[in-house]
């Protein structure tokens, strides 16, 4: 756009008679504005005006800058005022104005030209030439002839936000220099144009790769450290908890053991409730999913307390597992390395730009890291983070960086630990058609024993939630149920198990035994995990299936002597255990393969994972799985149909809503906002204007353009970033009146108001998809919801 659309005489009021600011603004619209027919008058005078009275936009040094987000502005406008006299404000605190320069626009644009503005108008010289001029022609000769403006302000109209072209309305093309003369005889050949796409494009490819290198490497390295430091601390708890056990041994009373894993529970309980960790998140792998959902956001804190409280109730004795906090660990070191690579500009160094999505992908990244690290299974590891988040499905997108960074975290983690494999089982025997029927009976019978053990874990997460005692107590209670089991059955159903299943898998166990091990490791597990205790159930689920597994082996080999190693019918059972209620069913038997280094098992592996994933229905271990892949929900309901509204259509949205609200006022600075993204985990808040009333909304993503611009926080207000345009629905609509919604791109929060259009709640798709589930449970198998024990109540159904 050529200043001269936006440098304009008819534009400038010289000499303002108004005697406030407010009545400056109208007088320079009514004399500039409103000699334009084609402009909506009122709107643009209504509409600066009420930005006027949420914040006043004069500055210390006697200038104005007074704004609208507006579409009555065909174009984008600069208009100016001067008033000799000055102009009165409403802050008794600022001085009187003197230069107004009112911005009509909409968009990112405002605040790019409020912040070149600001910027050019600081100097003092320019100043003074402005209010020494003695005509509207040489108040626009002295801007013109300070050395830059032009071309700043030209710039800012050619690329608004770095992707539209706004002089033209078109998009940009990749690599092409638009504007630029210089080049405009080569754009005017087809050929050449063509050309010069491909160019782009190239440098488009050169971008995303080095984008994705820094987020591979970056969290690879971080990952591994994380593992590394992890399983030092685990050894470390392991040799301080053992030290106390055969103290216990010493005694005549060894049944105190069933103390030790109670003081693990107790100590966690207390490092998770002082360091702010939710006791609501029924194991690890929750918190990592429900991290990915909201794009990557993780406290900086949280992997260093998640690694004390797992190393505490793992070497205490817990029945839980390492893999899964490992995962979350990486997704919280990885967060913080890309925080610190941007501190260190190394971004910018490297030419990218770190969105929202690639912080989704960093945190799926630095999972797959810490995965990949533990189980020392690459491809195992980055196949699960991608497989996990969804019920049915997995996000392909992402296998490639998580491959890249869980081959980076493997290596670093092998270096320090060794390159061996997890589990040893024997590596050769003959295949046929018995074991395929083995593989067939082990998929039924974890369906069966996995309906079992999701019931009992979440009967005992619903219980602890619903106790009333203190959160941190409960895991110490956990813990001595689980050690009173320890007591009762033996040690091997202390800690990690590896070692019972290395013994399963080697043939050492009877049938009798290995049965009471597997269902005394699914009642410890319940108990030290879902009463509070930190840690996953990943190698519990391995534990269960690898004893459910060599049982069915041997009740096979006692009907059908084929003379199969029994690591073998271990092997088939933890796959097939753990894809039906973790629905990992691909992920998950490679997985086990890279454990054990021994990959002539794929077959029948692959078989009985399928048959028990199959078969598992709706039940599930990780409550944070969304019920649709990627593909079907990442904008909403389209996967959808007229059941699954018939099914929400009798709840009304105030029994879904969330009526305990975070909001933001709308004369709140830009620094007010981000330390209240800053200092919550949310990504959205609802905008409240100063009657109470519903003003629009703000999210984290809406606020980037804002941070590469210096001094917006003197100018621009929530009222001005928020999105009058997000959809609005009333407490009084049912559920299913209320998908269609969700099928608008990124619409994830829904404000909910009342008749007089005040804020009374917030709706969460997460929460609608729950309930959902709930009903399809009640409707198909006659489950009881599996999901936050808050819904029990609120939402019965006859």
């Amino acid at each position: 756009m050529p200043y001269t659309r936006f440098l304009r005489t008819d534009h400038v009021v010289a000499d303002l008679t108004s005697q406030t600011l407010d009545e400056a603004v109208v007088e320079i619209l009514q004399e500039t504005a409103g000699k334009n027919p084609d402009l909506d008058l009122q709107a643009l005078i209504d509409s600066v005006i009420a930005r006027e009275r949420m914040r006043s936009t004069a500055l210390d040094n006697g200038i104005a800058l007074p704004h609208a987000q507006t579409t009555a502005a065909r174009r984008p406008m600069v208009l100016i005022g001067r008033s000799t006299r000055g102009l009165a404000v409403s802050d008794p605190l600022k001085d009187p104005v003197h230069l107004v320069f009112m911005v009509l626009s909409k968009g990112k644009l405002t605040f790019r030209l409020l912040a070149r503005l600001r910027a050019i108008l600081e100097e003092p010289a320019l100043r003074e030439t402005i209010l020494e001029a003695g005509s509207a022609e040489q108040i626009i000769r002295a801007l013109l002839h300070r050395k830059g403006f032009t071309h700043e302000l030209e710039k800012v109209f050619a690329d608004p936000d770095g992707e539209i072209d706004s002089a033209s309305g078109a998009a940009r093309r990749p690599g092409i220099a638009g504007k630029d003369r210089r080049w405009r005889w080569f754009l005017d050949n087809p050929i050449m144009r063509d050309f010069a796409f491909f160019l782009g494009q190239l440098r488009i490819s050169a971008t995303l790769w080095k984008k994705l290198l820094l987020l591979t490497v970056s969290s690879g390295v971080v990952g591994g450290l994380g593992a590394i430091l992890f399983n030092w601390a685990i050894d470390t708890s392991m040799g301080g908890f053992e030290k106390l056990v055969e103290m216990v041994n010493s005694t005549p009373y060894p049944w105190l053991v069933a103390l030790v894993p109670a003081l693990g529970g107790i100590l966690c309980g207390l490092v998770k409730y002082h360091g702010g960790l939710p006791f609501d998140v029924p194991c690890a792998t929750d918190g990592y999913v429900e991290c990915v959902q909201h794009d990557g956001a993780v406290k900086s804190k949280t992997p260093f307390l998640l690694i004390t409280a797992a190393a505490i109730t793992i070497g205490s004795g817990g029945s839980c597992g390492k893999e899964c906090p490992t995962a979350y660990i990486g997704t919280g070191l990885g967060a913080i390395a890309a925080r610190f690579l941007q501190f260190l500009r190394l971004d910018k160094f490297l030419g990218v730009k770190l969105g929202r999505r690639d912080f989704r992908l960093l945190a799926m990244c630095g999972a797959s890291a810490g995965l990949a690290a533990i189980f020392r299974a690459p491809v195992g590891g980055a196949l699960f983070v991608c497989e996990v988040l969804y019920e049915h499905g997995m996000e392909a997108k992402s296998i490639l960086p998580a491959l890249f960074s869980a081959t980076i975290s493997y290596l670093v983690f092998s270096y320090f630990y060794g390159f061996e494999a997890l589990f040893h089982m024997e590596s050769v025997w003959q295949f046929g058609l018995y074991n395929l029927i083995f593989a067939v009976a082990a998929g039924i019978a974890s369906s069966l024993v996995g309906w079992f053990y999701v019931r009992f874990f979440y009967k005992v997460f619903h219980i602890a939630r619903a106790s009333k005692l203190p959160d941190w107590v409960k895991p110490g209670i956990g813990g001595l149920l689980h050690g009173c089991l320890i007591a009762m059955i033996g040690m091997q159903l202390w800690g990690l198990g590896y070692g019972a299943m290395q013994e399963a898998i080697e043939g050492y166990y009877g049938i009798w035994f290995l049965l009471l091990l597997c269902f005394g490791k699914i009642i410890g597990t319940a108990f030290t995990v879902a009463s509070g205790g930190a840690g996953g159930v990943l190698a519990p689920s391995l534990y269960i299936g690898c004893m459910m597994g060599a049982f069915l082996g041997l009740v096979f080999e006692s009907l059908f002597p084929v003379g199969n190693p029994m690591g073998l019918y271990a092997v088939i059972g933890m796959a097939a255990l753990f894809s039906a209620v973790g629905k990992v069913p691909f992920s998950l038997p490679i997985l086990l393969m890279e454990a054990t280094r021994n990959f002539s098992v794929i077959l029948p592996v692959f078989v009985g994972s399928a048959v028990g994933y199959a078969l598992s229905g709706p039940f599930k271990i990780y409550e944070s799985q969304e019920p649709y892949p990627a593909e079907k929900v990442s904008g909403g309901f389209n996967a959808l149909g007229e059941m699954e509204a018939d099914l929400l259509a009798p709840f009304p949205v105030s029994a879904a809503m969330a009526k305990e609200l975070d909001v933001i006022d709308e004369d709140t600075p830009v620094s007010g906002i981000l330390a209240k993204f800053k200092e919550s985990d949310h990504i959205f808040f609802p905008v409240r204007a100063k009657d109470g009333r519903y003003r629009g909304s703000i999210a984290l993503d809406q606020m980037k353009s804002l941070f590469l611009e210096e001094d917006v926080d003197k100018f621009v207000i929530a009222g001005d970033v928020a999105d009058i345009n997000h959809p609005v629905v009333t407490p009084d609509l049912s559920l299913g009146e209320v998908l269609p919604f969700y099928e608008q791109d990124g619409i994830r929060y829904l404000p909910v108001t009342d008749d007089d259009n005040l804020l009374v709640g917030l709706l969460d798709r997460r929460e609608v998809l729950r309930l959902l589930k709930n009903q399809i449970l009640k409707r198909t198998a006659g489950l009881d919801y599996v999901g936050n024990s808050r819904w029990k109540k609120d939402l019965e159904v006859d």
